[in-house]
């Protein structure tokens, strides 16, 4: 989690690696990156379903205004998320 509330906006950059080789094997497959702001998704960065993937490094980011408490969304039965590393910009 980041503390971004004095800033009045937060930059937020994700480097992720993923892929998926078969598609419709198992229900509920997939890779879903959100930004949370004091526990709401303001952003979903990437949302990839249940289909075959090419694995791939991959580089997403976004703007939040008016940031208060930042932190990736919970990755459910996933493996979890590393923590963004967030840059501030004024």
């Amino acid at each position: 989690m980041v503390d971004a509330r004095v800033q009045s906006a937060v930059a937020v950059s994700v480097d992720y690696f993923h892929g998926q080789r078969d598609a419709g094997d198992d229900a509920g497959d997939g890779f879903t990156i959100e930004v949370l702001n004091n526990g709401s998704v303001v952003d979903t960065m990437v949302s990839i379903g249940n289909v075959t993937n090419n694995a791939a490094g991959t580089n997403v980011s976004t703007t939040v205004t008016n940031p208060g408490n930042l932190q990736p969304s919970p990755a459910g039965p996933k493996p979890p998320l590393q923590s963004p590393q967030a840059s501030t910009s004024a």
